[in-house]
């Protein structure tokens, strides 16, 4: 498990992915089906799927682990809850909106109910909401959604902590594409920075960051700038 681990993180997909497979038939037959280790490793495999972008069967692997964790911990259990972002965030990436939206809404009034509104969970619940509704164009909505992830996680984590660049890299994306750039700029501008001093210059998410305050500067005129 832990080779296919470090395979995985080197893109050896083909091979973590062997590797998971046989390691999940072993705790299998040892533990059983529902034992914890079991199910986790069945989400590893689910998620290695997922970043290969076997998206079916990620799809497939992840609604036995929410199913399972359903039945052994209860539907409002964070771990249940967790699992219920993974299928949903397969199911978006299929562009399957219809269906990830009420997971996402179940799972963002769970949280609610459990933890309050300001904790990071609900910030994350309201977070990967915004990013769905952004997907399917809906933008006013997305709005909405991406400044009270920002609020939340404004308040509740660390100044300069990574997932406040995520909100702020979304919020400024909605605002440029609502035809209002000057307000997404200083956003996507910090957000830009965040990423930076976490990430490095050459990182993907960094790239994604300078390409959003690109197509806002553009927006704006500022095309030699962008």
């Amino acid at each position: 498990e832990s080779l296919a681990g470090t395979l995985q993180i080197q893109g050896g997909y083909a091979e973590a992915e062997q590797l998971n497979l046989e390691a999940l038939v072993i705790l299998r037959r040892r533990l059983g089906a529902e034992h914890p280790e079991t199910v986790e490793l069945e989400r590893n495999l689910a998620t290695l799927l997922y970043e290969k972008g076997d998206l079916r069967q990620a799809e497939s692997r992840f609604r036995a682990v929410w199913a399972t964790w359903r039945r052994s911990l209860g539907s409002e259990h964070p771990t249940t809850l967790g699992a219920a972002n993974d299928l949903a965030a397969v199911l978006k990436y299929q562009q399957r909106y219809g269906e990830a939206e009420p997971i996402y809404r179940e799972t963002l009034a769970s949280r609610r109910r459990l933890l309050g509104d300001r904790h990071p969970d609900v910030g994350e619940s309201w977070g990967n909401l915004a990013e769905l509704l952004y997907d399917a164009g809906r933008l006013p909505e997305a709005e909405r959604a991406y400044r009270q992830t920002l609020a939340i996680y404004t308040a509740s984590l660390p100044r300069g902590h990574v997932f406040i660049s995520g909100s702020l890299l979304g919020l400024g994306a909605v605002l440029t594409d609502r035809g209002r750039p000057s307000e997404g700029e200083p956003l996507l501008r910090e957000a830009l920075c965040l990423r930076l001093d976490k990430f490095g210059p050459a990182d993907r998410r960094t790239a994604k960051a300078q390409r959003a305050l690109g197509v806002c500067l553009a927006a704006l005129g500022r095309r030699r700038e962008a």
